[in-house]
């Protein structure tokens, strides 16, 4: 699929390519308003490459209910880079991403169940150095920054409250990566995570394991050299309606952790009335 821009993510990156595993926001993030906004910047850090502290990627979502059961979804992905030196070769500019669109539907109060699609709209002679640095940032989410796939996303979402001020989240979903041209083949991946958020009131913490297996890859047949993993922790303050917050995240694969040392990043989230 998307050959050369696999060439430019390199083979370990192509292994791993899917859809976002927690439609409009990474699955290592406190949980997000029933009704509003959040932006997450994300900033991944290169053991072999000097990217500017303003190269990063840009993710606005959103949740507007529909109807008492069943809300809608969106993230609005964007990335920027500016490099010195490395595989970027001292390039500099942006690329808008594919825009995801997600169904939430309300099955209780501890289960949602999610379907989403991405819109196939990355120019495909966007800046190849932003799009490599975006799928990076969220490799989790680099179809975000894939041109000419449209991803049809399923995941299953149970919350459980261990404590008071203790919730347990976990994800497993499957998606179906469709090229939009015929001459290249399907893909299909299965996502899972669990994520614990504590809430003292004033502000939360959370930490989280997500990983995706790439099943349909013939060439890769065995688990740890089809799938990626990675551990992420975020903390956010706040009584009102705005959250801000840091988050960390770090690759748990030693092919990724080679190449990407880790990502940092800010999140902002806002409750709507």
């Amino acid at each position: 699929m998307t050959k050369r821009r696999f060439s430019l993510l390199g083979a370990t990156l192509a292994t791993i390519l899917a859809a976002a595993p927690a439609p409009a926001q990474t699955f290592l993030m406190n949980p997000t308003p029933e009704k509003g906004l959040w932006l997450e910047v994300l900033h991944p850090r290169f053991d072999r490459a000097d990217v500017s502290t303003l190269s990063s990627a840009w993710y606005l979502s959103g949740r507007l209910p529909i109807t008492e059961h069943a809300k809608l979804l969106f993230e609005l992905p964007f990335a920027y880079v500016d490099a010195d030196r490395g595989p970027f070769r001292d390039e500099s500019g942006s690329a808008l991403g594919n825009p995801l669109l997600v169904l939430e539907l309300l099955a209780s109060d501890a289960v949602r169940v999610e379907l989403g699609a991405r819109l196939p709209l990355t120019p495909d002679d966007g800046d190849d150095a932003a799009q490599v640095l975006g799928a990076f940032a969220d490799y989790n989410r680099s179809d975000a920054f894939i041109p000419r796939i449209v991803p049809l996303s399923g995941a299953l979402v149970l919350e459980r409250p261990l404590a008071p001020a203790f919730t347990l989240h976990a994800r497993g979903g499957l998606t179906l990566v469709l090229p939009t041209e015929s001459d290249e083949d399907n893909a299909t991946l299965l996502d899972y995570g669990l994520f614990g958020s504590y809430d003292a009131g004033g502000g939360r913490i959370g930490l989280g394991l997500m990983g995706r297996w790439l099943v349909s890859n013939e060439d890769l047949r065995r688990f740890s050299e089809a799938s990626a993993h990675q551990l992420g922790l975020n903390v956010d303050v706040g009584t009102g309606r705005v959250r801000p917050g840091i988050m960390i995240r770090v690759p748990l694969d030693d092919d990724f952790s080679d190449a990407l040392e880790s990502v940092i990043g800010i999140t902002l989230q806002v409750e709507l009335p």
